[in-house]
């Protein structure tokens, strides 16, 4: 508890930044945080949350799992299938705006006063209902061994991407030859995935250096685990691949 302490305060000091170099993933405690805002809901009468819980439970390091909810019903829920709700989550972690690594370190706050300390932080949104068994685990693997701050899911995007601010619209790596075919390119387009599953250190959240440290990128290439629910016609559509598979 001393050294964790210890680490807790450097974690604190502005301008600390950690090294993760040649960590031993058996010394390393993993934590799986899924927020989740309302109630859950169901894809053929299996709820997101559980799909979302089981995936977590499918991996050999996640030591626990906590969903961050604002809703009881889904606090208890979640018990039920086997994860932890220790708190409501405040009302104004709900709000449109609010960063959803926000939410997870207000879990790892609460968690840390209840004196659990961990050492990597597993961001799963319960949106994904079709993650392939060992993806949480390789995307571990890849933050330990090649000593990432950030590991996340992503999609490779070929066309084109345009950036709009209220002054211009701008090309993405507009630096590049427009005509230039794809392959040739030497950038590459990557649209995050974050909710599919974004592995990172502790010390990383706490260091506001989530995505501006050495961040690792997991492409995505299945078609099947790229599919979100985030709406009733995506829930629908969900549905109807889930009753196929």
């Amino acid at each position: 508890d001393r050294a964790k302490n210890i680490v807790r305060i450097l974690e604190g000091i502005s301008g600390f930044s950690p090294t993760f170099e040649c960590q031993s993933l058996e010394n390393l405690r993993i934590l799986a945080v899924i927020p989740v805002k309302g109630s859950t809901s169901l894809i053929n009468n299996e709820s997101l949350l559980e799909k979302t819980i089981n995936s977590a439970k499918s991996s050999k390091f996640i030591e626990d799992i906590v969903v961050a909810t604002d809703n009881i019903e889904t606090a208890i829920l979640a018990k039920n299938l086997g994860a932890e709700a220790p708190f409501i989550r405040p009302e104004e972690l709900s709000e449109g705006y609010v960063d959803i690594f926000n939410v997870v370190e207000y879990a790892m706050d609460y968690l840390e006063r209840e004196q659990r300390y961990y050492d990597i932080v597993v961001l799963l949104e319960e949106v994904y209902p079709f993650r392939p068994i060992g993806m949480i685990d390789d995307m571990i693997l890849k933050l330990i061994n090649e000593g990432y701050d950030t590991v996340v899911s992503g999609q490779s995007e070929t066309r084109g991407i345009w950036v709009k601010t209220q002054e211009r619209v701008e090309l993405l790596g507009s630096e590049e030859n427009l005509s230039m075919p794809s392959a040739l390119k030497e950038s590459k387009n990557i649209i995050g995935l974050l909710g599919l599953c974004c592995v990172t250190h502790s010390a990383s959240l706490r260091n506001g250096i989530i995505f501006s440290g050495k961040v690792g990128i997991v492409e995505i290439n299945n078609p099947l685990t790229l599919i979100s629910a985030r709406n009733d016609k995506e829930l629908r559509l969900a549905s109807i691949i889930d009753k196929n598979l």
